[in-house]
């Protein structure tokens, strides 16, 4: 075999392997030996490889989940800023069964796991800005850092 052959023969196996498929299958679908398979996945530590992807991913999927609840809070605060806007004013664009559902999801987001999330929330309440829902002149909607 080439060695170009050969390289991309391993990329394949390589991609394979980080798929999830099986040595066994690999090698069926490359036309090479379980052992050659099992000897490219030691050489060039397709474990360590593997793993270090999947940290990436999961610390990528985590910042990505942190960031969503940050917005989906800054929503319901300024949906909270309307609700409270409209009880002065005895409008009902909002309606109090609605605002309830809301202030569920808010206790869902909210709600500590464990006790490890429990001090990191902790931590992340004395740390955030608060946000303000303004409206000026009943059209011009913005989301606005409370001084």
């Amino acid at each position: 075999m080439k060695k170009r052959e050969k390289a991309q023969k391993q990329k394949e196996a390589l991609k394979l392997y980080l798929e999830g498929i099986a040595k066994h299958e690999i090698a069926k679908r490359l036309h090479a030996s379980e052992t050659t398979i099992r000897k490219w996945e030691k050489e060039q530590q397709w474990k360590e490889y593997y793993k270090e992807n999947e940290r990436k991913i999961n610390e990528n999927l985590s910042q990505d989940v942190v960031e969503e609840k940050k917005r989906t809070l800054q929503l319901i605060k300024a949906v909270e800023a309307k609700f409270a806007q409209q009880l002065q004013t005895q409008s009902m664009e909002i309606k109090p069964s609605e605002f309830a559902q809301i202030q569920r999801v808010k206790w869902e987001i909210l709600m500590p796991r464990n006790w490890q999330q429990f001090n990191f929330m902790k931590q992340e309440i004395n740390s955030k800005p608060t946000y303000e829902f303004i409206i000026d002149d009943g059209k011009n909607k913005t989301l606005k850092k409370a001084t």
